[in-house]
């Protein structure tokens, strides 16, 4: 994903809209402490989905840690959003966790995160360790995503060829299964939850007007291409968009039909 923060907060409108929307239909199944809460949120990017988590959150949490791999994105949103009682650091789930972490969250979130993961078994084994005895999890990630094509459509072309010739390990690994869902519950129970509820849904967005379209499909990039060359990458995925439809060129608008994969767990 680009690192440019202030980037993805301008133009993340539809996580957003997934992450209070996910959160305002799973609320009454959470099973909160009678105080201090210890939560946490992976992959936190600019810290407004952290934002949104944390006014659903019972106000009397003792901690509120957020995280993300990525430097800039923790420095924006620790600027942005930092106070006593939410801290944002630096931490990769897909990596060893630091041991004064392991056990520690009642809650667990992510929004947006997982499906950038290539070792799913190593991230959801993570999060069963972060989570306290009785804790629970709640996350979303994509499986299919239209963006995903639109990016793949360019890998074999002789331009674009060397830059995206590790597209895969960029694309959500459930971006061609049948069912997720099916393939995450057995995934989860295997790395130890005792409870768990797994569901795909379908969605929609609808971009009302292209730059806002063209402003996500940067932020989303992980292609490093240079500033150059990326103005013509998004250029050329533009093009695919109008023609597998996804742009309405005569209206000037552009909708996302894709796969939310909702997952709320205990351990």
């Amino acid at each position: 994903m680009n690192d440019d923060a202030e980037l993805y907060r301008n133009s993340s409108s539809m996580q957003r809209r997934d992450a209070l929307n996910s959160l305002t239909e799973y609320l009454p199944k959470f099973k909160w402490k009678e105080s201090k809460e210890k939560i946490l949120d992976i992959g936190c990017a600019d810290g407004s989905v952290t934002n949104i988590i944390s006014s659903c959150c019972p106000t009397d949490f003792e901690l509120f840690e957020a995280c993300d791999v990525n430097v800039k994105s923790v420095k924006y949103a620790t600027e942005h959003y930092g106070t006593s009682k939410m801290r944002f650091r630096v931490m990769d789930i897909e990596s060893d966790l630091p041991k004064e972490m392991k056990g520690k969250f009642d809650h667990v979130f992510s929004f947006y995160t997982l499906h950038w993961i290539e070792n799913q078994e190593k991230a959801f084994q993570n999060i069963y360790d972060l989570t306290a005895d009785d804790g629970e999890c709640f996350l979303t990630l994509l499986a299919q995503m239209p963006v995903f094509n639109l990016f793949d459509a360019l890998k074999h072309t002789e331009k674009w060829r060397h830059w995206l010739r590790y597209i895969k390990n960029f694309i959500s690994p459930y971006y061609e299964t049948s069912d997720p869902d099916v393939v995450i519950e057995l995934l989860l129970k295997r790395v130890g939850f005792r409870y768990v509820d797994v569901r795909c849904r379908q969605k929609k967005f609808e971009f009302y007007d292209l730059k806002s379209f063209r402003n996500l499909l940067e932020a989303v990039s992980p292609f490093k291409v240079g500033q150059e060359l990326q103005e013509e990458l998004i250029d050329d995925v533009m093009e695919v968009a109008k023609e597998m439809r996804i742009i309405d060129t005569q209206n000037s608008t552009a909708k996302l039909i894709y796969n939310l994969v909702v997952i709320h767990c205990r351990k």
